[in-house]
């Protein structure tokens, strides 16, 4: 090949390929399993996050959508040992669902509930979740709806 024809396929190969068509009637759901459907079995020890990838592999769902609420804890042991086996499985696990309180009346327990959900990003990070979904937890006693609101996205700007 002289460098003309190899910089011309260099070149082409450059160029992003348009997408292909969507198939009529085919959409792009991705089946997956909810860790949260497990929560007494996973609460009980009678049923893992492994037993799950493993359930998911063999019902040919696509992914797990994960549940922090039952990991033993966020060691590099115990979350790589879940993202291999995952990716082994052929199983993605695309999300942690986090527990937090989001509405707090002060700075300082606003900043803790921070601390909490930048510890769970840094898990789905290490798992290869694309993200996480924070349950906000409910409105203090005493307060208003619009006072907790407040105190939510005060939490949520940090």
């Amino acid at each position: 090949m002289h460098r003309r024809q190899y910089l011309k396929t260099l070149a082409a190969l450059a160029c992003p390929l348009p997408a292909p068509a969507a198939t009529p009637g085919k959409g792009g759901f991705r089946p997956a399993i909810c860790a949260y459907s497990f929560r007494d079995q996973l609460k009980a020890g009678t049923f893992t996050y492994a037993d799950l990838i493993r359930m998911a592999a063999d019902t040919g769902a696509d992914g797990i959508d994960l549940t922090t609420y039952w990991l033993t804890d966020t060691s590099d042991q115990t979350l790589f040992a879940l993202k291999r086996l995952a990716y082994r499985s052929g199983i993605s696990l695309y999300n942690l669902g986090v527990r937090a309180r989001m509405a707090q009346p002060t700075a300082e327990l606003q900043a803790a509930e921070v601390e909490t959900v930048r510890k769970w990003v840094d898990a789905a990070e290490r798992v290869g979740a694309g993200h996480i979904r924070i349950f906000g937890g409910a409105v203090p006693k005493g307060a208003t709806e619009e006072q907790a609101v407040g105190w939510a996205v005060e939490t949520l700007k940090r």
